[in-house]
This record gives structure tokens, sequence and C-alpha cells, in this order.
């Protein structure tokens, strides 16, 4: 498994304050949710994990989804993150710092 770091910052969506809510690298535990065993260079796998966040100001629940893939095995190919409302719906937020990289 490749390793992830950096953060995530964020503006909270409720219109009446600025929240920042920030993610870093460390927050998320990833679990290998799927294998491809041979693709020709080798196995390729992806991994997912989502961290639970709050507003500091407001205590607004977000989800942080993070997902990646590797191929071959150990190195980096693929990944995308999602914000999501505590109901798991994908919501638009501005963000205002992304570092968040594998390697």
């Amino acid at each position: 498994m490749v390793s992830l770091e950096g953060k995530l910052i964020f503006k909270c969506v409720e219109s009446d304050h600025v929240g920042l809510v920030e993610v870093v690298a460390g927050d998320f535990d990833f679990e290998n949710t799927w294998t491809e065993p041979d693709r020709g260079m080798g196995t390729e796998s992806g991994f997912e994990a989502t961290v639970e966040t709050t507003c500091p100001n407001c205590n607004r629940e977000y989800e942080v989804y993070y997902t990646y893939t590797e191929y071959p095995q150990g190195a980096p190919n693929f990944e995308d993150f999602s914000i999501r409302d505590n109901n798991g719906e994908e919501i638009d937020v501005e963000i205002l710092e992304n570092s968040l990289t594998i390697f």
C-alpha cells in the first residue's frame, strides 16, 4: 500500500459564517476494496476511506471520501475525493487547500 500525505481544508456550506474544515492524511484508514489479479503489468488494487469531520464553528457534519488505485501493485495510479453530507450525498464546497497526495 502507498502512503498519503498532506491536508484538505474547505469552507463550511453554512451561509451565516465562514467555517474552515480541515482533514489531514493521518485521519484516513484505507481499506482494500477490490483487486484485479492480472492486468498485464501485475495486480491492480483499489483502496478507499471515509473520514467524518465537523465544522468547528457550527458543528455541521461532513464525510470526506477518498479513493485511489495502485497499478502495478505499490505504484499510485489514480486518486479522487469527494465531500459528502451526513446522509452520504455528495455536496459542492469551496476547497481552500488540497495538498493530499499519494506516493
